[in-house]
């Protein structure tokens, strides 16, 4: 169940980070906003595949993907303040990351007691 949960992270992660790249392809050619976007598309997906990656252990690899999660949340209200994403959005991805959140420290919580 828990290499499922790495797996279903990561998935999500990229997932994620692509809402990232469309909203890039959806602003003007010189604007900064477009290459701090694409930016924010990439890293999740690379946190993610990182986190499943062989070798990692699940103490370092729990951690990992709750960051990225953690970090990516502040990406997309960063994008709904700028307008870039809509204002509906951050009120769908609020329970998602919690809930997320929630299982990837309850996870983590498991392996350091184990």
């Amino acid at each position: 169940v828990l290499n499922a949960l790495l797996d279903y992270a990561a998935i999500i992660l990229a997932f994620m980070g692509a809402i990232h790249w469309g909203l890039a392809m959806r602003a003007e050619e010189s604007e900064e906003n477009a290459r701090t976007q694409m930016g924010l598309s990439v890293i999740p997906p690379l946190l993610g595949w990182l986190a499943i990656a062989d070798g990692m252990p699940l103490i370092v690899a729990l951690p990992v993907l709750l960051l990225a999660f953690a970090g990516l949340y502040v990406a997309d209200v960063r994008a709904v303040n700028l307008g870039l994403a809509p204002r509906w959005y951050t009120t769908l991805r609020t329970p998602l990351t919690g809930v997320v959140s929630l299982c990837l420290t309850l996870a983590w919580i498991g392996e350091v007691i184990d």
